[in-house]
């Protein structure tokens, strides 16, 4: 899946989650659902080559990136319920690269249990087989997805603030 999507899915992701007055944390979460491939430099400084999709795609990895980065919200002085959602935000991103990434016809699969277990993961339906189709099955529902969230949050934000 190309980064673009994983991208776009983070962004879909946070656009019901963070809050009207930080939409700049869209883009974290973006950061958050590409870094996971992170793996791909392994060969280029040292690891094997099948080191792709194992612990940056895990559960134990995105649980590690959202408590990072609820303590960097909290350092930043926001409220803990504010941190605490910006940690359920980015460990939700993270973690939606690694079950994106199950939807591929990558024949490994995905360590979702790494480093615990190294046992790889696919999912019964695997659409995505070119990028023609992970356009038209992740891309576009996601950016629609996003769009619309945004716009509806936008509308109740209005309508609350409009006179009665």
């Amino acid at each position: 899946m190309t980064t673009a999507t994983h991208a776009v899915i983070g962004i879909a992701l946070g656009s019901g989650i963070v809050p009207r007055q930080r939409l700049v944390l869209l883009l974290l979460g973006a950061a958050c659902a590409v870094i996971a491939d992170l793996d791909l430099l392994a060969p280029y400084v040292g690891g094997g080559r099948d080191f792709h999709r194992r612990f940056t795609h895990s559960i134990p990895f995105a649980l590690l990136v959202g408590l990072s980065c609820a303590a960097a919200d909290r350092l930043a002085r926001h409220s803990r319920a504010d941190s605490f959602r910006v940690g359920c935000y980015g460990a939700l991103a993270t973690l939606s690269h690694g079950i994106a990434d199950m939807l591929t016809t990558y024949p490994p699969g995905v360590a979702l249990l790494s480093p615990f277990s190294q046992e790889r993961y696919h999912l019964p339906w695997r659409p995505i087989t070119n990028v023609t189709r992970e356009v038209a099955f992740v891309f576009l529902p996601a950016m629609f997805l996003a769009a619309g969230l945004l716009r509806f949050r936008k509308r109740v934000s209005e309508a609350r603030l409009a006179p009665r």
